[in-house]
């Protein structure tokens, strides 16, 4: 393709603030704004942009999947989650995932992914008393892919956690233990008709360390990576970020021969 080496941009609508935006499909853009969803085409032999569609909704935060071309739009303090489906042209609403009346949820808590290449939502819940957090999931495997509860995952701990998902397999990181912990919902478990309840496929288990080779005066130095560090940031479905090291890692799975 040729290259393009005049910037270009868009401003969203008057009196909207820009939350962010998704490549929704190679050559159109969407930008998420506090009043909703603005797509655009995006033309670059005319280094323009043209308007296709806007949905009008409220929303305080989003999270995206790439993967299925769903992003979840958060309002009311993350109680109200309204997923939306882009296609080529196009931003449909889909049904809102059903949660318990006021329950609210943090961005850092939810998560979407892929599971037995049906699309889910993964919202971490954490129980109030002497509870402990679970992981619950939302399915979108009906007609019109209304997320439906189907799953949940039982923790056995509180605190602050981070999901990636690996060869379906959901590991739920917990940053006070230093431990990740292994589900597979397609195992069998306790049922009460609708949901599934899971707990660990085996015992919590930390990441493999990590050291970075760094230069130094006389020999080279090592430094060795802090495991779950308060500036983790973790991306879907396999990927661990150290915002502050600038370091990226895969997460594999290491299993004996």
């Amino acid at each position: 393709g040729t290259s393009i080496e005049a910037e270009y941009s868009q401003s969203c609508k008057k009196n909207s603030s820009v939350l962010g935006f998704v490549w929704s499909q190679s050559n159109e853009v969407a930008l998420v704004t506090d009043h909703g969803i603005e797509l655009y085409l995006v033309i670059p032999e005319k280094r323009s942009l043209k308007h296709l569609k806007t949905t009008s909704v409220t929303v305080q935060w989003f999270v995206w999947c790439p993967q299925n071309k769903i992003a979840l739009l958060a309002s009311a303090h993350g109680s109200n989650l309204q997923p939306v489906v882009f296609k080529p042209g196009s931003v449909s609403k889909l049904p809102k995932v059903e949660t318990e009346p006021g329950r609210m949820a943090l961005e850092r808590d939810v998560t979407l992914a892929t599971l037995y290449k049906t699309p889910s939502v993964l919202i971490v819940r954490h129980q109030t008393g002497p509870q402990t957090a679970e992981v619950h999931i939302h399915t979108m495997s009906g007609s019109g892919q209304a997320p439906v509860k189907t799953h949940v995952l039982r923790l056995g701990l509180s605190g602050r956690f981070a999901i990636n998902v690996v060869d379906n397999l959901v590991i739920v990181h917990h940053q006070a233990s230093r431990c990740s912990q292994i589900f597979d919902i397609a195992l069998s478990g306790e049922h009460d008709g609708v949901v599934t309840y899971h707990t660990s496929v085996g015992p919590a288990r930390s990441l493999k360390p990590a050291c970075l080779a760094l230069p130094g005066l006389v020999e080279p130095q090592t430094h060795m990576c802090e495991l779950y560090s308060p500036n983790w940031v973790v991306f879907q479905p396999n990927i661990v970020i150290d915002a502050k090291l600038g370091c990226l890692w895969y997460i594999k799975l290491s299993l004996p021969e």
